[in-house]
């Protein structure tokens, strides 16, 4: 529980009127940001940080899951799949345009981006989820930031 509070207040802290820079590298590549491009990446779109539902199970580009949607938290534990604590406070939905809504104690939209199994969030804090394993209606994140792993549901 403790970790998920400070997941949270960590959250808290996020951008207004922010934008989203979507940018290609020289090998192909895309990623979401909340900065410009580095040099070296063309700069394909700027986007607002508004936030779309995605229906099915969706990658976004560079990410090795189905993150696209709405999730919600079923359960969190300290261990991996040992002493599972069901808690449904918090919601996340993922977006294609690299924005994230996130419902808990407050709600909030934040950008983020996938690279692989990382899902990093771009608030004034910068904070990191690792995709253990995922199915199209289950994942289970890890915080890599205050440990512990949150498992959520379509």
């Amino acid at each position: 529980m403790k970790y998920l509070l400070l997941l949270t207040l960590a959250l808290w802290a996020s951008y207004s009127n922010a934008q989203i820079y979507s940018c290609k590298t020289a090998d192909g590549k895309t990623s979401f940001q909340a900065q410009p491009c580095d040099a070296g990446a063309v700069q394909t779109e700027k986007l607002a940080t508004t936030t779309t539902t995605v229906a099915g199970d969706v990658n976004p580009p560079g990410c090795n899951h189905p993150l696209l949607g709405r999730w919600r938290q079923s359960q969190y534990s300290k261990e991996l799949d040992k002493d599972l604590i069901s808690d449904a406070s918090q919601q996340w939905t993922f977006a294609a345009d690299g924005t994230l809504e996130h419902k808990g104690l407050i709600v909030q939209t934040l950008p983020y981006t996938c690279v692989g199994d990382i899902v990093t969030f771009k608030s004034m804090v910068e904070n990191q989820l690792e995709i253990v394993r995922s199915t199209p209606s289950t994942m289970v994140w890890r915080s890599i930031d205050f440990g512990g792993y949150i498992y959520v549901i379509r």
